[in-house]
This record gives C-alpha cells, structure tokens and sequence, in this order.
C-alpha cells in the first residue's frame, strides 16, 4: 500500500445548515510539498436531534452518513 498525498485543514459553518471545509494537501514524498491553495468544499448537513447521526450532502447529491459509535475500529 502506498499513500500519494495526506489531507488536513479546518472547517467552518455557514448559514446554519452549510458545511464549509478548507482541505490542505500535501505530498508523502521525501520534499513533502504542501500544495499552496487549500481546496474548499461545501456540503448541507443535518444532525439528528439525539446528536447520534451527522449526515452531509455534496452539491452532486452524493450523502455521507456518520454515526456515533462507543467502540473503535481495529
């Protein structure tokens, strides 16, 4: 297995309903080059009223779905 880039960044929320994710990629290579403009992406979102379900919703319509979980994955 060979990882090509890695992601971080920071993320903000706007209008109430609007999940705005600043992404920085950069490179594994021995130079570790970060790429110099964070790509952003914005996705709707609601939160169930228990707080147990957070699902995204991409401009495409493609859906993310994250449920909270006691255990973690091995």
């Amino acid at each position: 297995e060979r990882i090509y880039h890695t992601d971080s960044g920071t993320f903000t929320i706007e209008g109430g309903d609007n999940l705005v994710l600043s992404i920085q990629m950069s490179n594994t290579g021995p130079d570790r080059k970060i790429h110099a403009t964070p790509i952003k992406k914005t996705h709707k979102f609601t939160l169930s009223s228990n707080g147990e379900e957070l699902r995204m919703i991409s401009a495409d319509g493609k859906v993310a779905l994250f449920r909270r979980s006691d255990t973690l994955a091995k």
